[in-house]
């Protein structure tokens, strides 16, 4: 009886290590796989230009992302939900500076409030004039895309196991 309850000891300790460092299950986030891709292949098609339909694809990613907040398991399905929580945010992001226009003349727009804590987040290029902030659009726009993809990629590699 002793020899049995040690032996499913060992057995649930070595259970519990291979879950909490091993790998990833796939079909957890196979949701959150194809969602992201999807709002990465609709943000390049539209050559810069997003419409509603990436932002209905970004919200599908933000629900496929939220489905799995209470349901990783181990480190590496904690680190591929970050990565792409950190990509939904770099390209919910994205959109918000695309969607603002430049000062006439300029190439310039005014950050300002939250934009501010988005800038320093992902180290926009700013310029301070006269005693505001300043970024050039289509720096930080690219910036704010790229960043998204490389989280995405990120999260993809973490979940295929490469």
């Amino acid at each position: 009886m002793f020899t049995w309850c040690r032996r499913e000891a060992v057995l649930a300790a070595v259970c519990v290590f291979v879950v909490a460092c091993g790998g990833v299950d796939q079909k957890k986030f196979d949701g959150v796989y194809k969602a992201g891709n999807a709002l990465q292949v609709e943000l390049r098609s539209s050559r810069g230009v997003p419409g509603a339909q990436a932002r209905d694809r970004l919200k599908q990613f933000d629900i496929e992302i939220d489905a799995l907040r209470d349901r990783t398991i181990g480190r590496q399905e904690v680190e591929a939900l970050k990565a792409y929580a950190e990509a939904a945010d770099a390209f919910r992001y994205f959109l918000r500076f695309r969607a603002i226009e430049p000062e006439a003349d300029s190439a310039q727009i005014l950050v300002k409030g939250p934009n501010i804590e988005v800038a320093a987040r992902f180290k926009l290029p700013v310029d301070i004039r006269n005693g505001s902030k300043w970024v050039n659009r289509g720096q930080a726009i690219t910036i704010l895309l790229q960043a998204g993809e490389q989280h995405l990629s990120d999260g993809d590699r973490i979940v295929s196991g490469r």
